[in-house]
């Protein structure tokens, strides 16, 4: 959140949190202070919501339904222990972008390679990759490969499980 809270929003923005107790939605508000109109979903209404150049998702379990309303997903946790599900923006078709510590997850690297997910350090670049996606050709690329490389998956599991021979009794009767 810091550092979206760095660059220059020429562009709305929907915050969902990790943690969203009063201490941490104050501090994200603190942080676009002067620079932003803010809005707790919350307080949301038909009124104001139009008003808000951040809308901060202050309760648990939209943040899925909510990336059907994007463009662009930056996704948490690149800069910590590793980035949040990247799958369900790209489900929508959004490019992702995300920090630097994504090497354990193997759709991060196949949608960098493929040019549908971007990787930041830092504000510099994440202003860079920002500019970058507002080429209307280049979103819509972007958004194409995310889209394309979620529905190519589809099934896989399913693909899998079904190269698998079961040699168990145990599971073979429940097949």
């Amino acid at each position: 959140e810091k550092l979206i809270a760095s660059i220059r929003l020429n562009f709305k923005l929907i915050i969902a949190p990790h943690e969203i107790d009063e201490k941490h939605i104050h501090s994200i508000e603190s942080d676009f202070a002067g620079k932003a109109y803010c809005l707790r979903y919350s307080k949301a209404n038909d009124t104001n919501i139009n008003d808000a150049q951040v809308l901060i998702i202050d309760n648990i379990g939209m943040l899925s339904s909510l990336y059907q309303y994007g463009t662009t997903a930056f996704i948490g946790g690149g800069f910590g222990k590793g980035i949040h599900n990247i799958l369900e923006a790209a489900t929508f078709g959004l490019p992702v972008i995300f920090g630097p510590n994504y090497e354990k997850f193997t759709e991060a690297k196949e949608l960098i390679r493929l040019g549908g997910a971007f990787v930041v350090s830092g504000v510099a670049e994440l202003e860079k990759t920002v500019a970058l996606l507002e080429d209307e050709a280049v979103l819509k690329t972007a958004s194409h490969i995310s889209k394309q490389y979620v529905e190519s998956r589809v099934g896989a599991s399913d693909r899998i499980l079904g190269d698998v021979k079961i040699d168990s009794p145990e599971l073979s009767s429940h097949s």
